[in-house]
């Protein structure tokens, strides 16, 4: 069992990795898209971001509409999301 052991403790590590690579990406877009589109970025909390009507949590990859409740998922969504409405 220890070998079984080990390799789902790097699986774990991997994942945790990925996770947090993943959040700084994010929140590294979500910061470039606020710069090129005007929108207000705030940082609510450590793992919670509003960027214009929006609700994002980097960690997960969720988003919210603050007014309509919408939900949705991943950052590249979120940022086509604010693209389209911003051409509208």
């Amino acid at each position: 069992m220890g070998d079984m052991g080990d390799l789902w403790r790097e699986h774990r590590e991997h994942k945790q990795e990925k996770k947090r690579s993943n959040i700084t990406s994010s929140i590294h877009l979500i910061e470039k898209l606020a710069d090129e589109s005007k929108l207000e970025l705030k940082k609510l909390s450590n793992e919670h971001y509003r960027i214009g009507l929006y609700d994002f949590w980097p960690s997960t990859g969720r988003y919210m509409h603050v007014t309509t409740k919408k939900k949705g998922r991943g950052v590249f969504n979120l940022i086509k999301l604010l693209k389209e409405q911003k051409d509208a």
